[in-house]
């Protein structure tokens, strides 16, 4: 019978010296070698793609700081981060997909420094005007990728505009919440409807923006815009019990309304 029974097996062969030091050198060379052939740790591979797709976010970020959006090729931007052309897309689908993650990075910064500036303590217009100025001079000081961001994400796909506006809507909900804020101070009128006045304030300063980077408004003049459109929009905002006393119709009988509390003066030219 070919099945042997533990008790019927036949004795072990005698290896030689030099065959037992073969096959113990060829064990410790497989076992080295899967080790180095062994994959990485979740953890440590997934540090790595992150670490490579911040190489070429900031690859991406410098050229089109030097070259504009449009004169950058995938390819230049593979070799700035020092990876192959081909491995590039397995980070990202195209040079749009690249735009809307250096805008993520760049652009959300910003807005996180500007939100930082508010203080419940100010007036809304002073809170709200110094967050918007503050992402408007962050742009001013990289004027070639700010004209990237106002001119290119208007003519991305659907789905890579989708992902900028939901990215953005994190940032309004935070101006929202400023204004949220200020009405529960009695600073506003109960009834202003929030996010309608903070995407019209939005509006506005993306409308600006979009004149100072196609070189359609100075600096000042762009300052100068913004500032009036905010006055403008939160001009009937400031509730009754903060406007000055109405003069009675005895000593002013032609006295005309009262005018709310002055905001600060607008930026020079």
């Amino acid at each position: 019978m070919l099945a042997w029974r533990i008790a019927d097996s036949p004795p072990k062969p005698t290896k030689s010296r030099s065959a037992t030091s073969d096959s113990t050198n060829f064990r410790s060379t497989a076992a080295a070698s899967a080790i180095t052939d062994a994959p990485e740790p979740a953890g440590r591979r997934e540090q790595n793609k992150a670490d490579k797709h911040r190489r070429i976010v900031e690859a991406a970020t410098r050229l089109f700081q030097e070259r504009g959006f449009a004169a950058t090729t995938t390819a230049a931007i593979a070799d700035e981060a020092g990876i192959g052309a081909g491995t590039l897309y397995l980070y990202v689908n195209s040079k749009e997909d690249l735009l809307v993650d250096v805008f993520k990075t760049d652009v959300g910064q910003a807005w996180a420094d500007a939100l930082a500036l508010a203080d419940p303590d100010r007036p809304l217009f002073d809170q709200l005007y110094r967050a918007f100025l503050h992402v408007t001079r962050h742009h001013e000081a990289d004027q070639e990728l700010a004209r990237s961001f106002f001119k290119e994400l208007l003519f991305v796909n659907e789905p890579v505009r989708t992902s900028v506006t939901q990215f953005m809507r994190g940032y309004l909900s935070q101006l929202a919440a400023v204004v949220e804020e200020a009405k529960r101070r009695g600073k506003v009128d109960p009834d202003v409807p929030v996010v309608p006045l903070v995407n019209n304030l939005f509006a506005a300063w993306y409308l600006m923006m979009q004149r100072r980077h196609t070189r359609a408004a100075s600096m000042a003049e762009a300052e100068s815009q913004l500032w009036h459109s905010f006055y403008t929009a939160l001009f009937g905002l400031v509730p009754r019990s903060e406007l000055p006393s109405k003069p009675s119709a005895s000593n002013s009988p032609s006295a005309s309304p009262p005018s709310p509390p002055s905001p600060p003066s607008p930026p020079s030219p």
